[in-house]
Protein backbone atom coordinates (compact mmCIF):
# COMPACT_ATOMS: atom_id res chain seq x y z
CA UNK A 1 0.00 0.00 0.00
CA UNK A 2 2.73 2.86 0.44
CA UNK A 3 4.31 1.55 -2.80
CA UNK A 4 0.64 2.92 -4.19
CA UNK A 5 0.30 5.55 -2.02
CA UNK A 6 3.67 6.83 -3.38
CA UNK A 7 3.31 6.22 -6.99
CA UNK A 8 -0.35 8.21 -6.57
CA UNK A 9 1.89 11.26 -4.76
CA UNK A 10 3.99 11.08 -7.70
CA UNK A 11 1.38 11.09 -10.16
CA UNK A 12 -0.29 13.91 -8.69
CA UNK A 13 2.56 16.31 -8.65
CA UNK A 14 2.74 15.69 -11.77
CA UNK A 15 -0.48 16.21 -13.18
CA UNK A 16 -0.43 19.57 -11.32
CA UNK A 17 3.12 20.53 -12.96
CA UNK A 18 1.17 19.54 -16.46
CA UNK A 19 -2.08 22.07 -15.55
CA UNK A 20 0.32 24.69 -14.82
CA UNK A 21 2.06 24.81 -17.49
CA UNK A 22 -0.92 23.95 -19.22
CA UNK A 23 -2.97 27.63 -17.69
CA UNK A 24 0.50 29.21 -18.16
CA UNK A 25 0.18 28.64 -21.96
CA UNK A 26 -3.61 29.60 -22.29
CA UNK A 27 -2.90 32.80 -20.28
CA UNK A 28 -0.96 33.91 -23.04
CA UNK A 29 -3.05 34.27 -25.46
CA UNK A 30 -4.96 37.39 -23.34
CA UNK A 31 -7.93 38.00 -24.61
CA UNK A 32 -7.97 35.30 -26.99
CA UNK A 33 -9.59 32.73 -26.38
CA UNK A 34 -7.15 29.31 -26.20
CA UNK A 35 -7.23 26.99 -28.41
CA UNK A 36 -9.83 23.83 -28.09
CA UNK A 37 -7.37 20.85 -27.65
CA UNK A 38 -5.12 23.29 -24.91
CA UNK A 39 -8.46 23.88 -23.08
CA UNK A 40 -9.53 20.03 -23.21
CA UNK A 41 -5.97 19.42 -21.80
CA UNK A 42 -6.51 21.48 -18.76
CA UNK A 43 -10.19 20.10 -18.06
CA UNK A 44 -9.02 16.00 -18.70
CA UNK A 45 -5.85 17.32 -16.46
CA UNK A 46 -8.20 18.61 -13.67
CA UNK A 47 -10.42 15.37 -13.88
CA UNK A 48 -7.04 13.12 -13.41
CA UNK A 49 -6.01 15.46 -10.18
CA UNK A 50 -9.78 15.03 -8.84
CA UNK A 51 -9.31 11.28 -9.12
CA UNK A 52 -6.08 10.69 -7.97
CA UNK A 53 -7.54 12.77 -5.00
CA UNK A 54 -10.26 10.40 -4.39
CA UNK A 55 -7.76 7.35 -4.78
CA UNK A 56 -5.63 8.37 -2.27
CA UNK A 57 -8.64 9.40 -0.06
CA UNK A 58 -9.34 5.60 -0.64
CA UNK A 59 -6.22 4.36 0.72
CA UNK A 60 -6.35 6.11 4.03
CA UNK A 61 -10.02 4.74 4.59
CA UNK A 62 -10.49 1.62 2.78
CA UNK A 63 -13.82 -0.12 2.98
CA UNK A 64 -14.44 -3.08 4.77
CA UNK A 65 -13.54 -6.42 3.48
CA UNK A 66 -16.99 -8.21 4.62
CA UNK A 67 -20.29 -7.70 4.01
CA UNK A 68 -23.42 -8.60 5.62
CA UNK A 69 -25.41 -11.35 4.49
CA UNK A 70 -27.87 -8.85 3.52
CA UNK A 71 -25.44 -6.93 0.92
CA UNK A 72 -24.40 -10.24 -0.31
CA UNK A 73 -27.72 -11.00 -1.58
CA UNK A 74 -28.36 -7.74 -2.94
CA UNK A 75 -25.01 -8.35 -4.38
CA UNK A 76 -26.21 -11.63 -6.14
CA UNK A 77 -29.53 -9.85 -7.23
CA UNK A 78 -28.09 -7.31 -9.07
CA UNK A 79 -25.41 -9.48 -10.78
CA UNK A 80 -28.19 -10.97 -12.03
CA UNK A 81 -29.88 -8.07 -13.87
CA UNK A 82 -26.50 -7.17 -14.61
CA UNK A 83 -26.31 -10.46 -16.47
CA UNK A 84 -29.64 -9.98 -18.56
CA UNK A 85 -28.72 -6.39 -19.37
CA UNK A 86 -25.15 -7.62 -21.05
CA UNK A 87 -27.57 -10.26 -23.42
CA UNK A 88 -29.44 -7.27 -24.16
CA UNK A 89 -26.90 -5.59 -24.69
CA UNK A 90 -28.36 -2.30 -22.39
CA UNK A 91 -25.15 -0.69 -22.09
CA UNK A 92 -26.82 1.97 -19.92
CA UNK A 93 -28.41 -0.34 -17.74
CA UNK A 94 -24.82 -2.06 -17.32
CA UNK A 95 -23.65 0.85 -16.36
CA UNK A 96 -26.11 2.11 -14.20
CA UNK A 97 -26.64 -1.89 -12.07
CA UNK A 98 -22.67 -2.10 -12.00
CA UNK A 99 -22.67 0.90 -10.27
CA UNK A 100 -24.87 -0.14 -7.31
CA UNK A 101 -22.75 -3.49 -7.15
CA UNK A 102 -19.41 -1.35 -6.50
CA UNK A 103 -21.36 0.60 -4.13
CA UNK A 104 -21.78 -2.14 -2.11
CA UNK A 105 -18.48 -3.29 -2.89
CA UNK A 106 -15.82 -1.79 -4.54
CA UNK A 107 -13.45 -4.97 -4.75
CA UNK A 108 -16.20 -6.81 -7.38
CA UNK A 109 -12.95 -6.51 -10.28
CA UNK A 110 -14.94 -8.18 -13.30
CA UNK A 111 -18.03 -5.94 -12.27
CA UNK A 112 -15.40 -3.12 -12.81
CA UNK A 113 -14.59 -4.56 -16.40
CA UNK A 114 -17.59 -4.96 -17.22
CA UNK A 115 -18.69 -1.06 -16.70
CA UNK A 116 -15.43 -0.44 -17.97
CA UNK A 117 -16.76 -2.19 -21.25
CA UNK A 118 -20.18 -0.65 -21.39
CA UNK A 119 -19.30 2.91 -21.60
CA UNK A 120 -16.57 1.46 -24.11
CA UNK A 121 -19.41 -0.36 -26.16
CA UNK A 122 -22.22 3.10 -25.76
CA UNK A 123 -19.38 4.88 -26.83
CA UNK A 124 -18.31 3.33 -30.33
CA UNK A 125 -22.57 3.29 -30.61
CA UNK A 126 -22.57 7.40 -30.13
CA UNK A 127 -18.92 7.26 -32.39
CA UNK A 128 -20.96 5.64 -34.88
CA UNK A 129 -24.39 8.10 -34.57
CA UNK A 130 -21.41 11.10 -35.04
CA UNK A 131 -22.40 12.46 -31.14
CA UNK A 132 -18.66 12.78 -31.10
CA UNK A 133 -18.12 14.58 -28.11
CA UNK A 134 -20.45 12.53 -25.67
CA UNK A 135 -18.88 9.84 -27.30
CA UNK A 136 -15.63 11.26 -25.95
CA UNK A 137 -17.08 11.33 -22.78
CA UNK A 138 -18.25 7.81 -22.69
CA UNK A 139 -14.67 6.60 -23.47
CA UNK A 140 -13.05 9.12 -20.93
CA UNK A 141 -15.16 6.85 -18.25
CA UNK A 142 -13.60 3.84 -19.89
CA UNK A 143 -10.63 5.08 -19.22
CA UNK A 144 -10.95 6.40 -15.47
CA UNK A 145 -12.09 2.52 -14.94
CA UNK A 146 -8.58 0.84 -16.42
CA UNK A 147 -6.00 3.79 -17.31
CA UNK A 148 -4.49 0.99 -20.01
CA UNK A 149 -7.27 0.64 -21.99
CA UNK A 150 -5.77 0.70 -25.24
CA UNK A 151 -9.10 0.47 -27.18
CA UNK A 152 -10.29 3.39 -25.04
CA UNK A 153 -7.97 5.45 -25.70
CA UNK A 154 -7.82 4.31 -29.59
CA UNK A 155 -11.33 5.15 -30.00
CA UNK A 156 -11.57 8.45 -28.33
CA UNK A 157 -8.83 9.62 -30.43
CA UNK A 158 -11.14 8.51 -33.00
CA UNK A 159 -13.88 10.74 -32.05
CA UNK A 160 -11.41 13.51 -31.21
CA UNK A 161 -10.50 13.25 -34.89
CA UNK A 162 -13.78 13.56 -35.96
CA UNK A 163 -13.94 16.61 -33.90
CA UNK A 164 -10.07 17.72 -35.48
CA UNK A 165 -9.20 17.96 -32.52
CA UNK A 166 -6.25 16.70 -33.82
CA UNK A 167 -2.97 17.27 -30.86
CA UNK A 168 -5.29 15.20 -28.61
CA UNK A 169 -6.24 12.77 -30.92
CA UNK A 170 -2.71 12.10 -31.61
CA UNK A 171 -2.07 11.89 -28.12
CA UNK A 172 -4.55 8.86 -27.34
CA UNK A 173 -2.94 7.26 -30.86
CA UNK A 174 0.23 7.17 -29.36
CA UNK A 175 -0.71 5.88 -26.15
CA UNK A 176 -3.13 2.77 -27.62
CA UNK A 177 0.33 2.33 -29.75
CA UNK A 178 2.47 2.37 -26.49
CA UNK A 179 0.00 -0.13 -24.90
CA UNK A 180 -0.49 -2.58 -27.86
CA UNK A 181 2.44 -1.81 -30.03
CA UNK A 182 2.11 -5.18 -31.96
CA UNK A 183 -1.62 -4.87 -33.01
CA UNK A 184 -3.98 -3.47 -33.99
CA UNK A 185 -2.56 -1.95 -37.24
CA UNK A 186 -5.53 0.64 -37.31
CA UNK A 187 -4.00 2.43 -34.43
CA UNK A 188 -0.55 3.07 -36.24
CA UNK A 189 -3.43 4.08 -39.82
CA UNK A 190 -4.53 6.58 -37.73
CA UNK A 191 -1.91 8.26 -36.80
CA UNK A 192 -0.19 8.24 -39.47
CA UNK A 193 -3.27 10.07 -40.90
CA UNK A 194 -2.81 13.07 -38.35
CA UNK A 195 0.45 13.21 -39.74
CA UNK A 196 -0.03 13.09 -42.91
CA UNK A 197 -2.78 16.29 -42.21
CA UNK A 198 0.48 18.19 -40.17
CA UNK A 199 2.62 17.63 -43.44
CA UNK A 200 4.81 15.37 -41.32
CA UNK A 201 5.44 13.18 -44.48
CA UNK A 202 8.20 10.95 -42.85
CA UNK A 203 6.33 9.81 -39.88
CA UNK A 204 3.31 9.13 -42.04
CA UNK A 205 5.23 6.67 -43.95
CA UNK A 206 6.54 5.23 -40.75
CA UNK A 207 3.24 4.54 -39.27
CA UNK A 208 1.87 3.66 -42.93
CA UNK A 209 4.44 1.57 -43.42
CA UNK A 210 4.13 -0.24 -39.76
CA UNK A 211 0.60 -0.93 -40.78
CA UNK A 212 1.38 -2.68 -43.83
CA UNK A 213 3.59 -4.72 -41.59
CA UNK A 214 1.12 -5.65 -39.17
CA UNK A 215 -1.91 -6.34 -41.70
CA UNK A 216 -0.27 -6.72 -45.84
CA UNK A 217 -3.42 -6.44 -47.30
CA UNK A 218 -4.33 -3.32 -45.13
CA UNK A 219 -5.68 -1.17 -48.56
CA UNK A 220 -6.33 2.09 -46.83
CA UNK A 221 -2.81 2.08 -45.44
CA UNK A 222 -1.20 1.59 -48.89
CA UNK A 223 -3.17 4.11 -50.30
CA UNK A 224 -2.36 7.14 -47.42
CA UNK A 225 0.88 5.87 -48.17
CA UNK A 226 0.86 6.86 -51.35
CA UNK A 227 -0.35 9.81 -50.90
CA UNK A 228 2.38 10.74 -47.88
CA UNK A 229 5.15 9.41 -50.60
CA UNK A 230 3.61 12.04 -53.70
CA UNK A 231 3.16 14.86 -51.19
CA UNK A 232 7.18 13.98 -50.29
CA UNK A 233 8.29 14.44 -53.74
CA UNK A 234 8.55 10.55 -54.88
CA UNK A 235 5.91 9.80 -57.45
CA UNK A 236 6.96 6.16 -57.83
CA UNK A 237 6.78 5.24 -54.90
CA UNK A 238 3.44 6.40 -54.85
CA UNK A 239 2.14 5.00 -57.86
CA UNK A 240 3.44 1.25 -56.72
CA UNK A 241 1.24 2.00 -53.58
CA UNK A 242 -1.69 2.90 -55.32
CA UNK A 243 -1.46 0.22 -57.21
CA UNK A 244 -1.45 -1.95 -54.40
CA UNK A 245 -3.93 -0.43 -52.54
CA UNK A 246 -6.09 -1.02 -55.94
CA UNK A 247 -5.78 -4.49 -56.10
CA UNK A 248 -6.42 -5.22 -52.07
CA UNK A 249 -9.27 -2.84 -52.94
CA UNK A 250 -10.42 -5.40 -55.70
CA UNK A 251 -9.75 -8.54 -53.70
CA UNK A 252 -11.32 -7.21 -50.82
CA UNK A 253 -14.49 -6.65 -53.01
CA UNK A 254 -14.20 -10.23 -54.15
CA UNK A 255 -14.20 -11.27 -50.95
CA UNK A 256 -17.29 -9.84 -49.96
CA UNK A 257 -18.96 -10.53 -53.49
CA UNK A 258 -17.85 -14.30 -52.48
CA UNK A 259 -19.73 -14.22 -49.06
CA UNK A 260 -22.81 -12.53 -50.48
CA UNK A 261 -22.46 -9.00 -48.69
CA UNK A 262 -22.89 -7.21 -52.32
CA UNK A 263 -23.35 -3.54 -50.77
CA UNK A 264 -19.70 -3.76 -49.29
CA UNK A 265 -18.28 -5.36 -52.37
CA UNK A 266 -19.23 -2.96 -54.26
CA UNK A 267 -18.24 -0.32 -51.57
CA UNK A 268 -14.56 -1.66 -52.26
CA UNK A 269 -14.35 -2.37 -56.01
CA UNK A 270 -15.67 1.70 -55.81
CA UNK A 271 -12.60 2.55 -54.06
CA UNK A 272 -10.85 0.69 -56.09
CA UNK A 273 -11.94 1.99 -59.19
CA UNK A 274 -11.00 5.94 -57.67
CA UNK A 275 -7.70 4.68 -57.76
CA UNK A 276 -7.90 3.11 -61.50
CA UNK A 277 -10.49 4.63 -63.40
CA UNK A 278 -9.56 2.03 -66.42
CA UNK A 279 -9.58 -1.42 -64.35
CA UNK A 280 -11.93 -2.78 -66.40
CA UNK A 281 -12.25 -6.25 -64.78
CA UNK A 282 -13.74 -4.03 -61.73
CA UNK A 283 -16.37 -2.78 -63.56
CA UNK A 284 -17.25 -6.24 -64.58
CA UNK A 285 -17.29 -7.25 -61.03
CA UNK A 286 -19.26 -4.37 -59.59
CA UNK A 287 -21.57 -4.57 -62.68
CA UNK A 288 -22.03 -8.57 -60.97
CA UNK A 289 -22.86 -7.12 -57.52
CA UNK A 290 -25.36 -4.39 -59.24
CA UNK A 291 -26.96 -7.00 -60.76
CA UNK A 292 -27.39 -9.38 -57.63
CA UNK A 293 -28.76 -6.33 -56.13
CA UNK A 294 -31.18 -5.61 -59.02
CA UNK A 295 -29.77 -2.40 -59.76
CA UNK A 296 -29.70 -3.47 -63.19
CA UNK A 297 -29.30 -0.10 -64.61
CA UNK A 298 -26.27 0.53 -62.21
CA UNK A 299 -24.90 -2.84 -63.60
CA UNK A 300 -25.16 -2.14 -67.04
CA UNK A 301 -23.38 1.09 -67.20
CA UNK A 302 -20.32 -1.08 -65.46
CA UNK A 303 -20.79 -3.51 -67.91
CA UNK A 304 -20.78 -1.25 -70.75
CA UNK A 305 -17.39 0.65 -69.08
CA UNK A 306 -16.22 -3.18 -68.98
CA UNK A 307 -16.53 -3.65 -72.50
CA UNK A 308 -15.39 -0.18 -73.84
CA UNK A 309 -12.10 -0.48 -72.16
CA UNK A 310 -11.92 -4.90 -73.25
CA UNK A 311 -13.76 -5.27 -75.56
CA UNK A 312 -12.75 -9.12 -75.92
CA UNK A 313 -13.80 -10.06 -71.92
CA UNK A 314 -16.10 -12.64 -72.95
CA UNK A 315 -17.33 -12.84 -69.32
CA UNK A 316 -18.47 -8.72 -69.17
CA UNK A 317 -20.24 -10.08 -72.50
CA UNK A 318 -21.64 -12.66 -70.51
CA UNK A 319 -22.65 -10.73 -67.63
CA UNK A 320 -24.03 -8.25 -69.87
CA UNK A 321 -26.32 -10.89 -71.32
CA UNK A 322 -27.68 -11.85 -68.57
CA UNK A 323 -28.44 -8.38 -67.28
CA UNK A 324 -30.61 -7.31 -70.42
CA UNK A 325 -31.87 -10.37 -69.66
CA UNK A 326 -33.20 -9.04 -66.64
CA UNK A 327 -34.39 -6.61 -68.09
CA UNK A 328 -36.50 -8.21 -70.60
CA UNK A 329 -34.75 -6.68 -73.36
CA UNK A 330 -33.81 -10.09 -75.17
CA UNK A 331 -32.56 -9.33 -78.64
CA UNK A 332 -29.65 -7.45 -76.90
CA UNK A 333 -29.30 -10.41 -74.49
CA UNK A 334 -29.01 -13.07 -77.15
CA UNK A 335 -25.95 -11.32 -79.23
CA UNK A 336 -24.13 -10.81 -75.81
CA UNK A 337 -24.53 -14.67 -74.82
CA UNK A 338 -23.18 -15.24 -78.51
CA UNK A 339 -21.19 -13.14 -78.54
CA UNK A 340 -19.33 -14.44 -75.21
CA UNK A 341 -19.44 -17.71 -76.50
CA UNK A 342 -17.31 -16.72 -79.61
CA UNK A 343 -14.65 -15.10 -77.45
CA UNK A 344 -14.53 -18.12 -75.30
CA UNK A 345 -16.63 -21.09 -76.72
CA UNK A 346 -15.86 -23.22 -73.15
CA UNK A 347 -17.18 -20.37 -70.97
CA UNK A 348 -20.06 -22.89 -69.02
CA UNK A 349 -21.37 -19.89 -67.60
CA UNK A 350 -22.31 -18.37 -70.81
CA UNK A 351 -24.34 -21.68 -71.88
CA UNK A 352 -26.18 -21.79 -68.64
CA UNK A 353 -26.91 -18.17 -68.82
CA UNK A 354 -28.26 -18.57 -72.17
CA UNK A 355 -29.89 -21.75 -71.38
CA UNK A 356 -31.91 -18.93 -68.66
CA UNK A 357 -32.13 -17.12 -71.32
CA UNK A 358 -33.97 -19.81 -74.05
CA UNK A 359 -36.02 -21.12 -70.48
CA UNK A 360 -37.39 -17.42 -70.44
CA UNK A 361 -38.60 -17.37 -73.94
CA UNK A 362 -40.26 -21.29 -73.49
CA UNK A 363 -37.83 -22.27 -75.55
CA UNK A 364 -37.23 -25.78 -73.06
CA UNK A 365 -35.44 -28.21 -75.88
CA UNK A 366 -32.78 -25.04 -76.57
CA UNK A 367 -32.38 -24.23 -72.61
CA UNK A 368 -31.78 -27.96 -72.42
CA UNK A 369 -29.37 -28.12 -74.88
CA UNK A 370 -27.20 -25.19 -73.58
CA UNK A 371 -27.42 -26.52 -70.16
CA UNK A 372 -26.53 -30.03 -70.88
CA UNK A 373 -23.01 -28.28 -72.75
CA UNK A 374 -22.68 -26.07 -69.42
CA UNK A 375 -21.87 -29.33 -67.50
CA UNK A 376 -20.07 -31.23 -70.39
CA UNK A 377 -17.66 -28.14 -69.93
CA UNK A 378 -17.84 -28.33 -65.94
CA UNK A 379 -19.90 -31.16 -64.64
CA UNK A 380 -19.53 -29.43 -60.69
CA UNK A 381 -21.86 -26.50 -62.11
CA UNK A 382 -24.51 -27.21 -59.14
CA UNK A 383 -26.58 -24.14 -60.87
CA UNK A 384 -26.77 -25.66 -64.22
CA UNK A 385 -28.01 -28.90 -63.02
CA UNK A 386 -30.52 -27.20 -60.64
CA UNK A 387 -31.88 -24.79 -64.13
CA UNK A 388 -31.81 -28.38 -66.00
CA UNK A 389 -33.95 -29.80 -63.74
CA UNK A 390 -36.52 -27.28 -63.47
CA UNK A 391 -36.92 -27.58 -67.62
CA UNK A 392 -37.28 -31.06 -67.41
CA UNK A 393 -39.97 -30.76 -65.15
CA UNK A 394 -42.15 -27.98 -67.53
Amino acid sequence: MASEKGNLNNKLTILRRSLALNEEKAAGFGGLHAPAYLEIEIQDTKKQIEETKQQLAALENPPPLTSTPNKRQEIRKLTAELGSAEQAEDWEKVIEIGEKILELDVSQHVITLSIRDSYFKQGNILLEQKSYKLAVQYFDEAIKLDADFADGYLWRGEAYFQLKYYPQALKDYSRAVELNPTEPAIAYYKRGQIYLIQKQFDLAIADFSKAIDLDTKYAEAYQKRGLAYRAKGDPTQAVQDFTSARDEFFARGNMYYDQGQYKFGIEAYSKGLELDPKFAVVYNNRGLAYNKLKEYEKALADLNNALELNPKNAYAYNNRGDTYRNLKEYEKAIVDFNKALELDPKNAYAYNNRGMFYYSLKEYKKAIADYNKALELNPKFAEAYYNRGLTFDV
